[in-house]
């Protein structure tokens, strides 16, 4: 799975994160994350992103929406009000990776 974080002023339009509340937003990742998962910039200044990584010994993974409000609630409550108003928080889902058939 990957996560993407980012501060949308309007939805769809990713706003540059100031350094102050893109160190909140890392604090938060790594408070909420797993000492597993890997985090960094997506796009640098402007989306926040993490690679859920799968261990096999956890449970079965949970469902991008659960992961998108856990993480997005504990990030809303580091950033000021204005900047956790714009925040928005997506998890994509990685189907299985297909092997090339054998010729």
């Amino acid at each position: 799975q990957l996560l993407f974080a980012t501060l949308e002023p309007e939805p769809g339009t990713p706003a540059p994160i100031p350094p102050a509340n893109a160190s909140r937003l890392f604090d938060g990742l790594r408070e909420s994350l797993r000492e597993t998962d890997i985090m960094g910039w997506y796009r640098q200044d402007h989306v926040a992103g993490a690679v859920l990584a799968a261990c096999p010994d956890s449970p079965a993974p949970m469902a991008p929406t659960v992961i998108e409000q856990r993480v997005g609630d504990g990030l809303r409550r580091r950033l000021p009000e204005k900047a956790a108003r714009s925040l928005r928080v997506r998890v994509i889902q990685l189907g299985p990776q297909r092997l090339m058939s054998e010729s």
